[in-house]
């Protein structure tokens, strides 16, 4: 008799534990890829003992240091070696790309990576520094935010017309790549000044329209294979003051880098360390609470110059015994989560500073390989 009742009641018993909220995805259509994305990186995220934390990269198949592949023509089959995979002989879990780089020129390039990275086991995440436009339809850059462009879509049906005619052009890529699913990170960084749809340009409700407006349009438009995630600038009191809400956001994001000038070092005598460490227990809090998947949406030091970087900023804030320690150490409850994944921005081709992950020759590569000992990252085919 005993061994009936748990059997009949196991079923209950895993559902009690198991927060309903964690397969609340935001589209309610979405395809079965998108599901499975969706319910791979919570579990991720709620697997704090053993879980791995994935290692994301920006650009990182089309793009490292000295090489670029420049249009369709590059793609020969199969995904090139990356700068991680010169290096350790790995690549990363977790790819982003940026639509703003998406042309004519490489689009069969960038549908060709995406369906290989689903198929060996990665994940793909889909930024878009929009440009910025104007009332002919003349296009700039994310940069230029003069005009009040948000306030001209949501106000002026005609210029409404001119973004959806934008957004379409995004909708004909995504059809291209049903079969793969995608985290989609648009309007990011907003509370900050630097893109037209920043704090400064438009109020609280203007950009939360914005957001809901462009969600819509793509579920309106059959997409239904995307997670969208939210990702400021940074974790602030403001966090929350643009956010389109839970029924429009499936990953809690921060997008954090920490530049290389002396007084963000040690201003005052506040470590930005400590700071980070701080942000993130916030953030796992917050993703806890609201039944989120929690990730660090873009992250790094350029060119490498803090020392022991990889263990002491890129992975001890994130890892659990840092997060328990820290914890102790500040008397505040451990989290119970940890972030999925966390993504590096690119490595530039030509630059002598612009990059983030190691390569053959890196600064602090010792140090990464240090990290590595410790088994807590996640590379492409973890998942």
């Amino acid at each position: 008799m005993e061994f009936s009742f748990l059997r009949m009641f196991a079923p209950l018993a895993f559902l009690a534990l198991t927060p309903l909220s964690g397969f609340a995805q935001v589209d309610p259509l979405a395809t079965s890829e998108a599901k499975a994305l969706y319910q791979k990186l919570f579990r991720t995220s709620r697997n704090f003992n053993e879980g791995k934390i994935l290692y994301g990269h920006q650009n990182a198949f089309h793009e490292g240091r000295g090489w670029r592949l420049q249009g369709n023509s590059d793609w020969h089959g199969s995904l090139p070696e990356t700068d991680l995979h010169k290096f350790i002989g790995k690549d990363p879990a977790v790819v982003g790309y940026d639509f703003a780089e998406v042309g004519d020129w490489n689009e069969d390039l960038v549908v060709n990576q995406m369906r290989a990275i689903h198929q060996k086991g990665g994940v793909v995440t889909l930024s878009w520094h929009i440009p910025n436009f104007d009332a002919s339809g003349t296009d700039s850059d994310a940069w230029n935010t003069s005009g009040g462009t948000v306030k001209k879509i949501l106000r002026d049906p005609g210029f409404r017309g001119l973004f959806v005619r934008r957004l379409d052009r995004l909708v004909h890529f995504l059809e291209r790549v049903r079969d793969v699913p995608i985290i989609f990170r648009p309007w990011h960084e907003h509370n900050y000044f630097w893109f037209w749809w920043g704090n400064s340009h438009c109020t609280p409700e203007e950009y939360k329209s914005l957001w809901r407006l462009t969600s819509r349009h793509l579920m309106k438009k059959g997409i239904h294979h995307l997670l969208y995630a939210y990702s400021p600038n940074d974790i602030g009191d403001d966090y929350f003051e643009r956010y389109p809400g839970d029924r429009f956001v499936d990953v809690l994001g921060v997008d954090t880098y920490f530049k290389s000038m002396p007084e963000n070092l040690y201003f005052l005598g506040v470590s930005p360390l400590d700071e980070w460490k701080n942000d993130v227990v916030t953030l796992l809090g917050w993703a806890e609470e609201r039944g989120k998947i929690p990730a660090i949406t873009e992250f790094g030091n350029e060119g490498i110059v803090y020392s022991r970087f990889w263990t002491d900023y890129f992975s001890w804030p994130m890892e659990r015994d840092g997060l328990r320690q820290f914890a102790s150490r500040k008397g505040i409850p451990a989290p119970r989560l940890k972030p999925a994944y966390s993504l590096l921005w690119r490595n530039d081709r030509d630059s002598p500073k612009h990059f983030y992950s190691p390569f053959p020759g890196a600064p602090e590569n010792a140090n990464f390989k240090e990290l590595l000992t410790k088994g807590v990252l996640g590379f492409l085919g973890d998942l």
